[in-house]
């Protein structure tokens, strides 16, 4: 993948946006792109909307399509870390979803900490509800508890889907299936001889 600017001006839709208002980054993350992939487009749009509800300028874009929140904190992410060391020039970060953010206890830790310590805001999109989750620095009781029960359930889902991941391909292996992916060099995919899948 093409290496970007941490820096990558948002697309706009009709000319330069309003002045005046509070800066706010997109932050955009997939883990595993596809061809027909709707997801990045998608989360542009829920950003978009959470920006115009609460009145945020959307200054750029952090754009990390093939990293997992799983493994990678926001801070090692290679296009958002970028923003994250430069605080000055916005004052806050917008996610489609708190899944977007984070798929870890210990990083939604590490990011409302560093949102306290840089005087940043946190908004997660919430799809399922009227309003988004906005983490201002002086949050605290439910607003919190709030932010960790959600990155509670995404770390569980993270960690279901690792294991169901795991379970199938063990299986495959078993049976002397193809799992999927690149085939490695040398080799070419062929039919199983039980009519199921491939070798």
């Amino acid at each position: 993948m093409p290496e970007r600017s941490p820096l990558t001006p948002f697309p706009t839709r009709s000319g330069p946006f309003a002045s005046g208002r509070p800066r706010a980054v997109a932050a955009v993350r997939l883990s595993c792109p596809t061809a027909g992939t709707t997801s990045p487009s998608r989360q542009r749009s829920a950003v978009r909307h959470c920006a115009d509800r609460l009145g945020f300028t959307l200054v750029g874009e952090a754009s990390d399509v093939g990293v997992s929140a799983r493994t990678t904190s926001p801070f090692e992410r290679p296009v958002l870390s970028g923003w994250l060391r430069q605080p000055s020039a916005f004052e806050a970060v917008i996610w489609a979803h708190v899944d977007r953010a984070v798929r870890s206890v210990q990083h939604m830790t590490e990011l409302i900490a560093w949102a306290r310590l840089h005087g940043r805001i946190l908004v997660f999109g919430m799809p399922e509800e009227t309003l988004p989750l906005v983490v201002t620095p002086l949050a605290e009781g439910s607003v919190i508890e709030r932010c960790m029960a959600l990155a509670h359930d995404a770390q569980r889902e993270a960690e279901t889907i690792s294991a169901r991941l795991t379970s199938a391909h063990a299986a495959l292996r078993e049976t002397g299936r193809y799992g999927g992916g690149l085939v490695p060099f040398g080799y070419r995919k062929a039919p199983h001889p039980s009519g199921s899948g491939g070798v």
